[in-house]
């Protein structure tokens, strides 16, 4: 066979541990408990970073992917990654959050641009975004509660 028609392969993989008991989340105070535990408290104030929550039908929690670390002021986000995420976890939906390292909770026109892209593009697989979440030490702000998403 010529080298011309060679290609490599590619895998994709999700691994799961079975016996484990999934943490159901009802609200957007459920999901910023299960993020914060995985956030590094130093890092909360340093750079910015993005999560995903993984979700399945029931609302519990498949996983949570580390998307996007950036810098001070903001992170880059790539809509195929966090979506491939989803897909790779058979995730239903998924909730976003991204830390601000200077506490102050208000989106920005950014994150308002993102959070609708990436709605849309999740409507095309038919995987909701529930949420999208900004943290800070000890508070959060919700996309879904303020009626936003």
């Amino acid at each position: 066979m010529s080298k011309l028609y060679k290609a490599p392969e590619v895998k994709l993989s999700y691994k799961t541990r079975a016996n484990l008991i999934r943490v159901q989340v009802k609200n957007s105070k459920d999901c910023y408990k299960v993020l914060i535990n995985h956030w590094n408290k130093y890092e909360l104030e340093h750079k910015e970073s993005l999560k995903i929550l993984l979700l399945n039908q029931a609302n519990e929690v498949l996983g949570i992917y580390n998307a996007s670390e950036g810098g001070i002021t903001n992170t880059s986000y790539d809509v195929r990654v966090i979506l491939q995420a989803a897909l790779l976890a058979n995730a239903t939906s998924f909730v976003m959050a991204h830390n601000h390292p200077s506490g102050y909770l208000n989106p920005s026109a950014e994150d308002r641009f993102f959070t609708e892209i990436i709605k849309t593009a999740g409507m095309y697989l038919s995987i909701l975004v529930r949420d999208h979440l900004i943290v800070c030490k000890d508070k959060y702000y919700s996309f879904a509660d303020k009626g936003i998403l």
